[in-house]
């Protein structure tokens, strides 16, 4: 990861992506930060959600070994994704999302999960803030509330004040500095919709873009058939994280010009899903699968580097 990031930064110093108006890009185009030390800021980011992803598992036992496999996936899937290199308000939306996953994750069967859906919904509000757009897969979270535990009306109260809850801070804030149009912005971009058009991606993020889905997809039917041999909590929260990747991929296909932050967030939910199918076959086509995986990779990496010189 290091090497690749610095190849890029070495090979594609002005390296540029497709920007959002969130307000968090714009604080970040302000500050004129050097391009050393914006890929620096992204890659320390990345190093902490590779970090919260070895928790997160260690927490959770989705994979039946305590492994930094999914880790070391996601590392190379943010490689070979150069537009991720740089800081992006894509990279906190992920850590807020990995952290209400957990906290949502939590949930499962407590006596009493509504303080963990209270602060898993808090982190949501706020990713909501950086990226409107996620307020879209709420209901995906309160659907999946029964399957972890029980949802009354209690329990959805506390999750709509969690979720609430940092845009009371955001009011409170457009009020004291007279600039009510911090507090409109996120709903503003909420409603608005990009057309569904590829031609404005570069080719070498569509092409990135079906590797991703290819794998998806590969390590989705194994997941489904071998579920019998996890246990039902592990079956239930990889089965919503199928259910959450399922959905990103869905919306960056209708609306493609948020292609940075939904693949922020899928990489990390994807390479949960590969280090799960690495980790439980041992067989030879499954060798050559990941030996063909790991090429395709490496390719697809050097075609990238090389359609942005």
């Amino acid at each position: 990861m290091l090497v690749s990031w610095a190849a890029t930064f070495m090979l594609i110093p002005e390296l540029t992506h497709n920007t959002d108006d969130t307000l968090l890009s714009a604080w970040i185009e302000q500050l004129h930060i050097p391009g050393w030390l914006n890929r620096l800021i992204s890659l320390s980011i990345h190093l902490i959600i590779g970090y919260f992803l070895i928790a997160f598992n260690n927490a959770f036992v989705i994979i039946r070994i305590r492994a930094s496999v999914q880790t070391t996936i996601y590392f190379l899937f943010i490689a070979i994704f150069p537009a991720l290199h740089q800081f992006h308000s894509a990279n906190v939306l992920t850590v807020f999302f990995i952290i209400a996953l957990y906290f949502f994750f939590r949930s499962y069967q407590q006596s009493a999960p509504t303080g963990s859906l209270f602060y898993s919904f808090f982190f949501l509000g706020l990713g909501s803030m950086l990226f409107p757009q996620l307020i879209f897969f709420i209901p995906l979270f309160i659907i999946g509330i029964p399957y972890l535990s029980t949802l009354t009306w209690r329990i959805f109260f506390a999750t709509l004040l969690g979720f609430i809850l940092p845009y009371f801070f955001l009011l409170g804030h457009a009020v004291y500095h007279d600039s009510m149009e911090l507090f409109y912005k996120p709903f503003v971009q909420l409603i608005h919709f990009d057309a569904i058009d590829f031609s404005l991606l570069p080719t070498w993020e569509l092409v990135t873009l079906c590797y991703f889905f290819f794998l998806f997809v590969c390590s989705t039917i194994h997941c489904l058939a071998e579920s019998y041999k996890d246990k039902i909590r592990t079956r239930i929260l990889l089965r919503f994280w199928i259910v959450i990747c399922f959905f990103m991929f869905v919306f960056i296909v209708l609306q493609p010009a948020h292609i940075i932050s939904l693949t922020s967030i899928l990489l990390t939910g994807l390479s949960v899903l590969i280090a799960h199918f690495a980790t439980q076959t041992n067989s030879k086509l499954s060798n050559l699968f990941f030996i063909g995986s790991a090429l395709a990779l490496l390719f697809i990496y050097g075609y990238n580097i090389w359609m942005l010189l």
